[in-house]
């Protein structure tokens, strides 16, 4: 990860929140570990929303989805990494936070719309499609998602040509994947991707 981003997981992990506590253990070390991809990027950073309104209504902009993407293309990431896969793991808490939901927006997006959720998603994935080159884009569906942001990812995605991996449930403790959870989401992703 890269540095200055938030973490949810550590060497020394709260019981009570996760028993996760190495790097082996994380669903993505597993899959890129089994499969024998090659990870370019795991740009996670916790507690962060698609759009840049976070938590009780704050400015989520540095740590947002939207803000990290428009970095790595400005920092040449796409051009440089010949990605054949990009995954999506947000959401959750754009639910936990109460981000405002905001509308379907397609294109020409303000600033002060990427603070809503919908049209945050839409210039996320537009995007990334932009970015990706022929890169095949799963968004991986987390449980536990308010029903309006599902069916707006499920719509978003339609609409964009990315593929959607609606993840079955799995083991969580404090709503964060525990090992067990993290082995399930592993498999789930193989064998989607397998299909």
């Amino acid at each position: 990860m890269p540095k200055g981003h938030a973490v949810w997981y550590s060497k020394n992990p709260n019981p009570q929140n996760t028993d996760v506590s190495k790097l082996t253990e994380t669903w993505w070390h597993k899959f890129v570990t089994e499969t024998g991809s090659l990870l370019a990027l795991n740009s996670s950073w916790s507690g962060s929303t698609i759009c840049t309104t976070g938590y009780g209504g704050a400015d989520s902009t540095n740590s947002a989805f939207i803000t990290r993407i428009d970095k790595l293309a400005d920092e040449g990431f796409f051009e440089t990494n010949d990605l054949d896969t990009i995954l999506i793991f947000g959401a959750t808490n754009d639910t936990w936070a109460g981000s405002p939901i905001g509308w379907m927006k397609y294109s020409d997006w303000t600033k002060d719309e990427l603070k809503y959720f919908r049209p945050a998603l839409c210039y996320m994935l537009a995007r990334l499609k932009e970015l990706a080159g022929d890169a095949r884009i799963v968004y991986m569906v987390n449980t536990g998602l308010s029903d309006v942001i599902k069916t707006s990812i499920l719509e978003a995605c339609e609409h964009y040509g990315v593929e959607a991996l609606v993840l079955s449930d799995f083991s969580k403790t404090d709503g964060h994947p525990n090992i067990a959870g993290m082995e399930s989401i592993k498999n789930q992703l193989i064998e989607y991707l397998a299909k």
